[in-house]
C-alpha cells in the first residue's frame, strides 16, 4: 500500500505502509519556482496542499498553491511507485488548495461523461469544475466547464479565502471559507 503525504519544503513524499503499520519512505518529489508567483507574499515557493485520489485509484492529484498547478501522479500498478504526469495549470494567482472528485451514484468511475473534479483556490477564492477524461494512452485529462467564487456570488466578503471543499450526501458541493 502506498500512502502519500505532502510536507513543508515544497515536497510531495510517498510512503509504503507495511502490514504491521510501519511507514517506509519510497519517493520524494521536491519542487522549485523560477521566481515568485502572481501573489509574491503567498507564492514565494511551491506549497503543495492536500492529496486527492481519483475515483479509478490510478492517479494522485496534489494542488500546489505556490505554483498555480495541480500536480498529477500516476500510480504504477506493478510497483506502487508514483510517476509524475503533466500538471494541470490553473489561473495565475489563483492558489489552488483543495480538490475533490465526483461521480454520480451507480456510474462507473473513469467514464468521461460521469467523472468531475472540483478545485477550490484559496488566493482568488474560486471554485472551478473540470470534466475528467481518461484517454486510451493511460493518462488523465481535464476540461474546465465551470467557474465561480466560493461564496456563490460576484462579491466575496472582505478578507474571505477558500479553505476546504467536500461533496456532501446527495448532489451538493460545499466549500468553506475563512474570514
Amino acid at each position: 500500500m502506498t500512502i502519500i503525504l505532502y510536507s513543508s519544503g515544497s515536497s510531495v513524499t510517498a510512503y509504503a505502509l507495511d502490514p504491521s503499520g510501519v511507514f517506509t519512505r519510497r519517493q520524494t518529489f521536491t519542487y522549485k519556482l523560477d521566481g515568485p508567483g502572481t501573489d509574491p507574499d503567498r507564492q514565494d515557493a511551491p506549497h503543495p496542499h492536500g492529496v486527492v485520489l481519483d475515483p479509478t485509484g490510478q492517479f494522485i492529484l496534489v494542488p500546489d498553491l505556490g505554483a498555480d498547478l495541480v500536480r498529477i501522479f500516476r500510480i504504477n500498478p506493478s510497483s506502487g511507485l508514483l510517476e509524475p504526469q503533466t500538471p494541470l495549470a490553473v489561473s495565475p494567482g489563483s492558489g489552488p488548495r483543495h480538490g475533490t472528485f465526483w461521480t454520480p451514484k451507480g456510474a462507473r468511475p473513469g467514464r468521461a461523461i460521469d467523472t468531475r473534479f472540483y478545485l477550490a483556490s484559496e488566493l482568488n477564492s474560486h471554485l472551478t469544475g473540470y470534466k475528467v477524461h481518461y484517454p486510451k494512452n493511460g493518462t488523465i485529462a481535464f476540461e474546465k466547464f465551470f467557474e465561480t467564487t466560493t461564496y456563490g456570488g460576484p462579491e466575496l466578503p472582505s478578507g474571505a479565502t477558500a479553505a476546504e471543499i467536500a461533496i456532501s450526501v446527495g448532489p451538493f458541493l460545499a466549500t468553506q471559507y475563512i474570514l
